[in-house]
């Protein structure tokens, strides 16, 4: 990592890194810095205090949540294609692979950290869980469209996603 050019984006994954292991509140600009090789005046040429740093981590946190989907960008195909037994574990499977990696598995551990600590990223934890279940019902919806699934009405789609 030393050597790179040093952009928001990276010192965003430090502060994710490091708030990972040693908590937000935990996390120092001592720590960021040594997670990528700088001294910590250096951060100052980017943000002008850790606060702005938390704000723009959680600002880049929503954005990226909003990029993701963990259902494929063709459901209704999918659907016809394989079993529902067969689509929903794969979605699930993917949505656990998506987990696994970086920087999600730390936004993930940010987001659930951070939720009672501030009102930006309690919105952002209630988006991603409203994301989360109207994927669910687009999938179960194209199960019923390609009858692998019996017919149901909306609220019993809406529960069975929550």
């Amino acid at each position: 990592m030393a050597g790179e050019k040093i952009t928001h984006e990276r010192i965003i994954f430090a502060f994710l890194e490091s708030s990972f292991t040693k908590s937000v509140g935990g996390t120092s600009l001592a720590d960021i810095a040594g997670k990528l090789g700088i001294k910590k005046a250096s951060l100052y040429n980017h943000y002008n205090s850790r606060d702005e740093m938390l704000l723009d981590t959680i600002r880049y946190c929503g954005e990226y949540l909003k990029k993701i989907s963990f259902i494929p960008s063709e459901m209704d195909t999918t659907a016809k294609k394989y079993t529902a037994d067969t689509v929903l574990k794969g979605i699930v499977h993917r949505w656990f692979k998506m987990n696994e990696r970086e920087p999600l598995f730390q936004i993930y551990s940010f987001i659930e950290s951070e939720k009672y600590f501030s009102s930006n990223v309690a919105e952002i934890h209630k988006e991603m869980r409203e994301k989360l279940v109207s994927q669910t019902i687009i999938a179960l919806n194209s199960l019923v469209l390609a009858n692998k699934i019996k017919q149901t009405t909306p609220e019993n789609l809406s529960v069975l996603a929550n």
